[in-house]
């Protein structure tokens, strides 16, 4: 072969191999997209779960009284999640029934013999705060009073 046959050979392997290396890179990226695709279908099937709202209200013994509405509620999410996330609180993990809490904005427990309790539905809980999950429609509300029994 003359310099040409070689030159041409040379330049045909070069072109296969970009040839064979784009269709790697094509195949690889349509493997890719797919499985961005698979995770955006788990995405949308776990956005599937149940979405509510429910009413958070704050009565401090005074006048000034706070009311939250609170969207996008998910199962499994109880009085004491929505209560560390809408307002500033102190409590206390330590116990074997449940979370206590100790403040709400700044109002201690003990003073004048109130404490801090929490009504669902206007219902005394039951439980610690953190063992009761909302449903949907709950309304929540936390007295600092004095305890009823």
């Amino acid at each position: 072969m003359g310099k040409m046959g070689k030159k041409h050979n040379k330049i045909l392997s070069l072109v296969l191999a970009l040839v064979l290396l784009l269709a790697v890179f094509f195949f690889l990226s349509a493997d890719i997209a797919s499985k961005k695709n698979d995770d955006k279908v788990g995405i949308i099937e776990k956005s599937d779960e149940i979405k509510f709202s429910v009413l958070l209200k704050i009565d401090n013994g005074s006048e000034e009284k706070k009311e939250y509405e609170l969207n996008d509620i998910s199962e499994q999410v109880t009085v004491f999640d929505i209560l560390k996330n809408s307002v500033d609180i102190k409590y206390n993990n330590d116990y074997s029934f449940g979370v206590f809490i100790e403040n709400i904005d700044g109002i201690e427990n003990g003073v004048d013999g109130k404490y801090w309790q929490y009504y669902m539905n206007d219902v005394l809980g039951d439980v610690a705060a953190d063992k009761k999950v909302l449903e949907e429609g709950d309304v929540v509300e936390w007295r600092f009073e004095e305890v009823p029994f």
